[in-house]
C-alpha cells in the first residue's frame, strides 16, 4: 500500500562507508498496489473512480507490520473489526454489520465461517476490501461489505525472496517466494511460495503448526492470450486450542439481571489436553484471458477447493453465565466434523464504446457457483465437569461423542451481471449496475443409521441487485461521488417460520456519498465518506417460539483515511470510523454494538544521512466501548470500556538484499476482549504483548 525504499547500488563489498547508497525518492504512485484496485468492479480503477469506500493492504504493509494471516490484516483496516469465534475462525464486521461475501481475483466465492479459516497470507498480493453492499458482482452476502484478496502472479524477471522470524511464546515462521521465466523467450513464467510457522500459544497447554503451498504458471498462448493455472494447499494443526470463557451473570434485589466480564490471567487454559483443531484446504484455478478487438477483453475464471475442519474441543460454557458466588465453570466438550466442496466459474466481457460522441464503458457477465457442506456426525456439546475459575484444571478423558445427525447442505448461485460507465461530461460519470441472481439450497439430515430423517429446500429466482454512483471529478486533484447499492442474503437452514419453512431473505441497502483525492501522482490518498446502512427482514423471534422476517437495523456514520507518502521517507497510513447503530423493530437475542469510535494509525520513517540505514515504526489503534444486549435477560449489557492498543518496530537495512525488523504488538500489554459475546460463552481475549525480529532478503 506504501511505496518503500529502493535499495540498489554497489554491492557490499564494493562499499567504503557504513551508510547504504541509497538512491533518491521520487514520490509516484504505484498502479499495481494502491492506485489501481478491482473490488467492486473486476476491471483495474483508480481508487477515487470507484463510488464506494474501499481500503487497501499492500504487499509492503503486510511485510512491515507481520500480517500474516487474513485476520491480521482485517485488524489495520479503517472501521471493521475483527471476532474470532475461537482459536482459529474468525468473522469481520464493518459500519455495523457482518461482512460475508469474499472474492479470489474478483471471482465470488463461499465464504462460511463455520469452516472457514483466516488465510495465509504469503500466497496474495494485497487485500481489498469494498465497504457495504456488493451484490451486483457477488450475488448474495452480508451488508457490512466484501473482501478481495489479489493472488500473486509471475514475473517476467527472476527474483527470489524469503524470510525468517521469531518471536514471543517460541513463534517461528519461514517463507520464500521464487518468481520468473521459464522459457528463453519469456511466454512462460512461473511462481512458487511456501511458508511454515510453528507456534505456541500465549496461554498454557497449546501449540499450532502451519504450512502453505501456491504454484502458478503463466502462458502466452498468443500475443493476445494468456493462460493462467494454479494450485494451493494450507494446513492448520492447532493442539491445545480453546474457545471462549462466559461471563459472569447475577440478579440485583430489585431482580435486574446484571452482566460482568470476567477478570482472570490470560494463560488459564480452559480445555483439555486433547483438544485439536485440524484444518486443510486444497484449490486450483484457471483462467483464460483474451483480448479483442477495439481495447475489448474477455475473461474465463474457473476454481475448484476442497476445505476440511476437524475440531475436538473441551471448552467452558455455562448456560446462565457464571455465579459469582461459586466462580465455577462448566467444562463441555463438542467435535465437528466438516467437509466443504466449492465450485466456482465466472466469465465477462469489459470494454469501451462511442455513444453521443463521448467514449463509455461496459462490462458484462455471468457466473455460477456450488457448494456442498457436509456436517459428518456433529455431535451435540455434552457436560463434562466443574472448574474454579481461577485455577482450571480439566481432568476428563475424551468422551466417546455418540453421532446426533449428518447434515448435508447443497446451496447452487448463478447469475448474470453488467456495470455500466457512463461518461456524461468530460468531469462526470454515471455508473449503472445490475444482476439477476437465482440462488437454490437443500438441506438433508441423516440419522445415525443413515436413514433420512429430514429435508428442506428453498430458492430465489430472478432476484434482481440493483447498483447506481455518480462520480465528479473537480480537478485532477478530487473527486465528489454518490452512490447507492443493494445486496440479499437468504436465511440459514436452522432458522424457520411457525410453519417450519424458510424466510423471506434478507434484503441490505447502502447510501453513500464523500470525496477522494489524490496527491503527488498517487501516493498520497485521501477520502471522507458519509453513510447509511440498513438491513431488513431479519429473523426475530415471534411468540411461537418460531422466528419472522420482521427485524430491521441501521447503522448511520462517517469515515476518513489517509494513506501513502508524505514525504520521499515518511508513509502514514491513518483512518477514523465514527458508526451508530439502531436496532429497529426487532427483539433480535443478542443485539451486537460495534464500537462508535476506532481510530488506526501506523507510521514509518526513514532516518536520514547517515543514519539512513535506519527505519521507524509506530502505531495505534483505540476503539470505544463495545457491547451487547441480551434481549432475554431485559437487554443486560455485556460491555467492555473502551481501549487502546501501541505497536511499534525499528528496523535495519543490513545490504540492499537484506533487512532485519524487530516489532512489538501491544507495548502496554493491554488486557482486553478481542470479542464480547454473551453470558454463556465467546468472550475472548485479545493477545498480550509480543515482540517479533525478522529477517528478510531479496534478489
Amino acid at each position: 500500500m506504501l511505496t518503500g525504499i529502493a535499495c540498489s547500488g554497489a554491492s557490499w563489498a564494493e562499499e567504503q562507508v557504513d551508510s547504504l547508497d541509497l538512491p533518491a525518492q521520487t514520490i509516484t504512485g504505484k498502479q499495481d498496489d494502491q492506485t489501481l484496485v478491482t473490488a467492486g468492479s473486476k476491471v483495474p480503477l483508480k481508487l477515487r473512480e470507484v463510488p464506494q469506500t474501499v481500503n487497501v493492504v499492500g504487499q509492503e504493509r503486510i511485510e512491515e507490520q507481520n500480517l500474516y494471516t487474513l485476520e491480521q490484516a482485517m485488524k489495520q483496516v479503517g472501521g471493521v473489526t475483527v471476532q474470532r469465534i475461537d482459536a482459529n475462525r474468525t468473522t469481520y464486521f464493518s459500519r455495523g454489520f457482518e461482512m460475508t461475501s469474499l472474492s479470489l481475483d474478483g471471482t465470488p466465492t463461499t465464504l462460511d465461517n463455520r469452516i472457514f479459516l483466516s488465510p495465509d497470507l504469503a500466497m496474495y498480493e494485497r487485500v481489498e476490501v469494498l465497504k457495504g453492499p456488493a451484490g451486483i458482482l457477488n450475488g448474495t452476502g452480508g451488508t457490512g461489505g466484501s473482501i478481495n484478496l489479489v493472488r500473486k502472479r509471475p514475473q517476467g524477471d527472476a527474483a527470489v525472496s524469503g524470510e525468517l522470524s521469531a518471536g514471543s511464546w517460541d513463534d517461528y515462521r519461514g517463507m520464500v517466494d521464487v518468481t520468473g521465466p521459464l522459457t528463453e523467450s519469456g511466454n512462460i513464467r512461473g511462481r512458487a511460495v511456501a511458508s511454515q510457522r510453528d507456534r505456541q500459544f500465549h496461554y498454557d497447554g497449546g501449540d499450532e503448526k502451519s504450512n502453505l503451498f501456491y504454484g502458478v504458471l503463466e502462458a502466452d498462448v498468443t500475443p493476445d492470450t494468456l493462460f493462467t493455472l494454479g494450485v494451493s494447499h494450507q494446513e492448520v494443526d492447532a493442539r491445545g486450542a480453546q474457545r471462549s470463557l462466559p461471563s459472569y451473570l447475577s440478579q440485583t434485589p430489585d431482580g435486574d439481571f446484571k452482566l460482568k466480564l470476567v477478570d482472570v490471567s490470560r494463560d488459564n487454559f480452559y480445555g483439555a489436553d486433547w483438544n485439536r483443531d485440524y484444518f486443510w484446504s486444497d484449490s486450483a484455478f484457471a483462467e483464460l484471458e483474451q483480448q479483442l478487438a477495439g481495447d475489448w477483453k474477455a475473461k474465463l475464471s474457473l476454481r475448484h477447493a476442497q476445505n476440511n475442519y476437524d475440531l475436538t474441543q473441551a471448552y467452558a460454557r455455562n448456560g446462565m453465565g457464571i455465579d459469582p458466588a461459586t466462580n465455577l465453570v462448566d467444562i463441555n466438550a463438542i467435535r465437528f466434523d466438516y467437509r466443504e466442496e466449492q465450485n466456482e466459474v465466472d466469465a465477462y466481457v469489459d470494454g469501451p464504446f462511442s455513444l453521443f460522441g463521448r467514449e463509455h464503458k461496459l462490462l458484462l457477465g455471468a457466473n455460477y457457483s456450488r457448494s456442498e457442506f457436509s456436517d459428518n456426525g456433529n455431535s451435540d456439546s455434552e457436560f463434562l465437569e466443574e472448574v474454579d475459575l481461577f485455577d482450571p484444571q480439566v481432568v476428563s478423558a475424551q468422551p466417546g461423542f455418540a453421532n446426533v445427525e449428518d447434515v448435508f447442505a447443497d446451496t447452487r448461485q448463478r447469475g448474470i451481471y453488467s456495470n455500466l460507465r457512463l461518461s456524461l461530461a468530460d468531469p462526470l460519470t454515471l455508473v449503472l449496475g445490475g444482476r439477476l441472481s437465482w440462488w437454490d439450497f437443500s438441506n438433508t439430515t441423516y440419522a445415525p443409521s443413515g436413514a433420512r430423517t429430514g429435508k428442506t429446500t428453498d430458492n430465489v429466482d430472478g432476484e434482481f441487485t440493483p447498483f447506481v454512483g455518480l462520480v465528479y471529478d473537480i480537478n485532477q486533484t478530487y473527486s465528489l461521488y454518490a452512490s447507492y447499492a443493494e445486496v440479499f442474503q437468504p436465511h440459514n437452514a436452522r432458522t424457520r417460520d411457525s410453519s417450519g419453512g424458510m424466510l423471506e431473505p434478507l434484503q441490505g441497502e447502502q447510501w453513500e456519498t464523500g470525496i477522494k483525492g489524490e496527491y503527488m501522482g498517487g501516493a498520497l490518498a485521501a477520502s471522507f465518506a458519509l453513510f447509511q446502512v440498513e438491513e431488513e427482514n431479519r429473523a426475530i423471534d415471534d411468540l411461537n417460539n418460531a422466528s419472522i422476517a420482521g427485524g430491521k437495523a441501521r447503522s448511520r456514520g462517517f469515515e476518513t483515511e489517509l494513506n501513502g507518502q508524505l514525504t520521499s521517507n515518511w508513509t502514514l497510513n491513518a483512518n477514523y470510523t465514527y458508526t451508530h447503530k439502531d436496532y429497529l423493530n426487532s427483539t433480535d437475542t443478542v443485539k451486537i454494538f460495534t464500537p462508535k469510535h476506532i481510530l488506526r494509525v501506523w507510521t514509518r520513517y526513514q532516518l536520514p544521512g547517515e543514519l539512513q540505514r535506519w527505519n521507524l515504526q509506530a502505531g495505534m489503534n483505540s476503539v470505544s466501548k463495545t457491547y451487547n444486549t441480551i434481549t432475554p435477560l431485559d437487554d443486560a449489557k455485556l460491555q467492555q470500556s473502551g481501549y487502546t492498543l501501541f505497536d511499534a518496530g525499528v528496523g535495519y537495512q543490513i545490504t540492499p538484499q537484506l533487512s532485519a525488523d524487530l516489532l512489538a504488538t501491544n507495548l502496554t500489554d493491554k488486557k482486553y476482549y478481542q470479542r464480547i459475546n454473551t453470558m454463556q460463552d465467546g468472550n475472548i481475549w485479545g493477545d498480550p504483548r509480543a515482540a517479533t525480529l525478522t529477517l528478510r532478503a531479496k534478489f
